[in-house]
């Protein structure tokens, strides 16, 4: 086999790593920074890495950038929201704004998992965490 054909094969093979690992690990760069969010499944193991990295009182901003950083997709809701309020009955008027955020990976072909972190926050510090993990299969 001849050079240039086995720096291809481990050129590809490294590629196609690089991109199972992406889909299984999500975002990659803040791993080299520190700032690693692991997703975690079960619930309650994701919540605590929430917890371990968003603690109450931090800032609001500070965790949106933290999260978003890491590949999740985040939204600030007031709590006078309607459109909120109405794809959301179990969400009461009167609970406060928070930051929400959310993150998809299909660590299989079929199933998705979908992690969530609702940060409530109020003059804009954390005043209470909350992650959920969901998943659906074809």
């Amino acid at each position: 086999m001849g050079k240039l054909k086995k720096f291809s094969l481990v050129f590809i093979t490294a590629l196609i790593a690089l991109l199972l690992v992406q889909c299984h690990v999500g975002s990659l760069s803040p791993i080299t920074v520190g700032k690693k969010v692991w997703l975690k499944n079960p619930a309650a193991a994701w919540e605590k890495e929430v917890r371990h990295h968003i603690s109450v009182g931090s800032s609001i901003a500070s965790a949106r950038e933290l999260l978003e950083f890491n590949g999740f997709e985040c939204a600030y809701v007031k709590d006078n929201d309607e459109t909120e309020n109405r794809w959301n009955p179990s969400r009461a008027s009167g609970e406060g704004d928070y930051l929400s955020c959310s993150e998809e990976k299909s660590p299989w072909l079929a199933c998705t998992e979908s992690y969530q972190a609702y940060v409530r926050y109020v003059r804009e510090k954390a005043t209470e965490i909350n992650a959920y993990v969901g998943q659906w299969c074809l």
